[in-house]
């Protein structure tokens, strides 16, 4: 079984990259490893075989469903083809990905906060530059 995301955690999940993979929260459910949002669906998977720190193939159920020339309508009658065209709407990077970097929560928020820190530092950099910009030539040179 493979629950699709409530469209709360649609909304909450960021689309994240490291070292050019994107990255899926591993989270422990019942004694069982999940990968935490699906970057192809946004759906969860269980995982067999994959390691933390490690990448991962994506083997999407979702994706291959809608692959198929007359995919099945199942899972309370969800179209599968529209919750993949939702969800890569939203994130159109994901559309690409094959393999999935595994990180643990803590390695996710360690994620999250050098990523806050890069975009708060370029947007000093960009404040900084343009208020360079629109300095009066005279301070300028002075």
């Amino acid at each position: 079984m493979m629950p699709i995301m409530s469209k709360t955690y649609r909304k909450a999940f960021k689309w994240r990259e490291l070292n050019g993979l994107p990255v899926a929260e591993v989270i422990e459910l019942n004694g069982r490893l999940w990968c935490f949002a699906c970057p192809a669906c946004g759906c969860l998977h269980e995982l067999i075989g994959g390691a933390l720190g490690q990448p991962f193939a994506l083997d999407c159920l979702l994706r291959r469903l809608a692959s198929m020339p007359s995919a099945p309508s199942v899972h309370r009658g969800a179209n599968w083809r529209r919750v993949l065209a939702d969800w890569h709407a939203l994130y159109p990077g994901a559309a690409s990905a094959n393999t999935v970097l595994l990180l643990d929560e803590a390695a996710v928020a360690a994620l999250d906060k050098e990523q806050r820190k890069a975009a708060a530092a370029a947007k000093r950099a960009a404040a900084k530059q343009t208020t360079e910009n629109t300095m009066p030539m005279e301070r300028k040179t002075a």
